[in-house]
């Protein structure tokens, strides 16, 4: 079952890899990226220079320094080999089938053309895009916080986003990324599990527009505080229900809603 359109909605996702290269010579790195980008145009997605986010209308390669390249979890660093640390970002996409399948067919093209090590140090990362005032303003009403900069600010202090969840871009100006970002997913090229978090955390943030800020304060009291409730439950709340078969093996502990997943 595919997500339900939001016109009002866009995303974006962010996949954080390893790449696995015989050992060859200094410009190797540029040569793989440049291929990436070749392989993402000839499959009829638009791609922006290496190293450049010209445009969030097209996808983007770019390297990330948070990644560590040799902190493999299924073997150790082969000296004959070099690993590197990619992140490849998608362009802005509504919520709808079409884009499920772009990026499908992004991870296939990166799976089939390159070796690529699970590691650790990698994330899954959803940005989202709604223009309609909801739920962080009714969460901030509900903590009795000011306003939004002053949630903001207790949420990711000192404008420091490596949390779980990132809302210092939703500080930005109106005709800039202003996105909510969900970042506490294990790195994965796995589709189906990219697809089916980028279906819970827009269909959530959906939910939370659809409801107001007292069935909401009631929703995050019985989350927290009952210990019977877990991430299956709100997953058949939030009208996500075609998600418990993809989760439910994977919860480590069923008892408490925090998303943790096994590998």
């Amino acid at each position: 079952m595919w997500p339900e359109i939001s016109l009002q909605q866009t995303f974006g996702v962010e996949l954080e890899f390893v790449v696995k290269t015989p050992l060859g010579h200094l410009d190797q790195r540029i040569e793989v990226e440049e291929l990436m980008a070749r392989l993402f145009v000839a499959g009829g997605f638009a791609t922006n220079d290496i190293g450049a986010l010209d445009s969030y209308d097209k996808w983007s390669i770019a390297r990330d320094s948070s990644i560590r390249s040799k902190e493999n979890e299924d073997e150790d660093p082969d000296p004959l080999m070099v690993y590197f640390g990619v992140e490849v970002k998608s362009r802005i996409l509504p919520v709808n089938p079409a884009s499920f399948s772009e990026i499908r067919q992004i991870v296939d093209i990166l799976n089939k053309n390159f070796k690529i090590p699970k590691n650790k140090s990698t994330g899954l990362h959803v940005h989202i895009i709604d223009i309609r005032e909801g739920p962080f303003h009714a969460v901030a009403q509900i903590e009795k916080i000011g306003n939004l900069s002053e949630f903001i600010d207790q949420v990711n202090p000192d404008d420091d986003r490596f949390f779980a969840y990132n809302f210092t871009h939703l500080k930005r100006k109106a005709n800039s990324k202003q996105t909510v970002e969900f970042r506490q997913h294990a790195g994965t090229m796995d589709a189906d599990r990219i697809l089916a978090w980028a279906d819970f955390t827009t269909g959530m943030v959906e939910y939370c527009h659809r409801i107001d800020p007292d069935r909401l304060m009631t929703l995050l009291l019985t989350f927290g505080a009952n210990d019977e409730f877990s991430l299956l439950n709100l997953l058949q709340i939030i009208g996500k229900a075609h998600l418990i078969e993809h989760y439910k093996p994977r919860l480590v502990n069923r008892a408490r809603p925090e998303i943790l997943f096994r590998n």
